[in-house]
């Protein structure tokens, strides 16, 4: 009756073993799992995959979308692509599920109507997972509704409202938007008290510190949500599997493609950006832009011959008193922008041109270097 989307990336084997492990274990065995890994460096998918391995309800699905943003929507509707049963769990990898979860909703769903599960949110020092108490109360915190993507809907709704909008590119604001749609559609929202089926969430680092998602982004993000109105679907993305040859950028980061121009960020900012913008725009369909950069301080440089003769004029003026000094400003004229303000632009850039990109790809070094490969549509 239910398909368990479980999305991941890039997270410790043990937090995903202990959630695959509380749904495998359900008294009520009629589900499949979809485990959708989004885009995991190789030495962490060859590990999952190989422990989902060991139990035929689970199926395995990779997408290959390495330098892309955790972009939770893609992710999802690829999942509900996937799935073959009628109603849908979307399952955050950090949840530890009780043992009648699956007996509960089998008794409660029907396709007028989707609901929302509360989470306990486990303390940083929790270790006794086996211990838990699926029958008693924790004075831990407990997940609101506001905007918990702990979903359960019909596949079929989920599909004729359009699937998650691919718009939000990080997360957060994509369930909102989702619940707004299905209640559009009709259907009633249930929200399944902690008491009634009690799921655990281990913890974690905030989620900037897992993604480095900035809060500037997450606000852009928020203001799109609110300005958008509530009765438009989605925007048009047909979701498909990627491969190799699907992914150029990727292939340009991987040296198995020529970049066909380079690009680096200096002041003044606008005229940069402008600069980019205008050598994107110009670029042939399948050519690809592309930034390797880094934002360390500027170290100090041996005084210039000009540096040193001004130097000397300027004690000269000191001693007949004359209140004037001569200095060099060339410095300031060849100064890079910060990581922070590169980072910001590119983002606000795929959100504003991604009608006219192919693909791209995008990768950091903490605040101190920036990868970025965009290939024209």
């Amino acid at each position: 009756m239910f398909s368990f989307i479980v999305l991941y990336r890039n997270r410790e084997i043990e937090r995903v073993e202990r959630c695959l492990q509380s749904i495998v274990n359900q008294a009520n065995t009629d589900f499949e799992i979809i485990f959708l890994d989004y885009g995991s460096e190789t030495n962490q998918s060859e590990v999952v995959a190989a422990y989902c391995q060991n139990f035929p309800v689970i199926r395995y699905v990779y997408a290959p979308t390495q330098g892309w943003f955790w972009c939770r929507s893609h992710a999802l509707n690829l999942g509900i692509a996937a799935a073959t049963r009628p109603y849908l769990i979307i399952v955050d990898i950090d949840i530890v599920y009780c043992p009648h979860f699956v007996a509960y909703l089998t008794a409660k769903v029907n396709p007028q109507t989707y609901f929302n599960y509360a989470c306990y949110y486990l303390p940083q020092d929790f270790t006794d997972y086996t211990g838990l108490d699926y029958h008693n109360t924790y004075p831990y915190v407990v997940s609101d509704f506001s905007g918990t993507g702990l979903l359960v809907a019909p596949k079929k709704i989920l599909e004729e409202v359009g699937g998650f909008d691919t718009v939000f590119k990080v997360w957060g604001f994509e369930d909102r938007d989702m619940f707004h749609r299905l209640e559009d559609k009709g259907l009633q929202n249930v929200r399944i008290s902690i008491t009634d089926l009690p799921t655990f969430h281990q913890w974690h680092h905030s989620a900037n510190q897992i993604e480095a998602m900035p809060k500037s982004w997450l606000d852009f993000m928020r203001k799109c949500w609110e300005q958008k109105p509530k009765d438009v679907a989605p925007h048009p993305h047909p979701e498909q599997l990627f491969d190799l040859v699907h992914r150029p950028a990727l292939q340009v980061a991987q040296g198995q493609k020529p970049v066909y121009q380079n690009f680096m960020f200096t002041y003044p900012s606008t005229q940069a950006y402008l600069e980019f913008t205008h050598l994107f725009t110009n670029l042939q369909s399948g050519q690809s832009l592309q930034i390797k950069q880094s934002f360390q301080a500027i170290p100090p440089q041996a005084p210039s011959l000009t540096a040193r003769v001004f130097r000397k004029v300027n004690k000269l003026f000191e001693k007949v008193n004359v209140s004037y000094r001569v200095t060099e400003l060339l410095v300031a004229e060849t100064e890079l922008l910060t990581f922070f303000q590169v980072r910001d632009f590119l983002f606000y850039f795929l959100y504003s041109f991604e009608n006219q990109i192919a693909d791209y790809y995008w990768k950091q070094q903490k605040v101190e270097s920036i990868e970025f490969i965009v290939v024209k549509k």
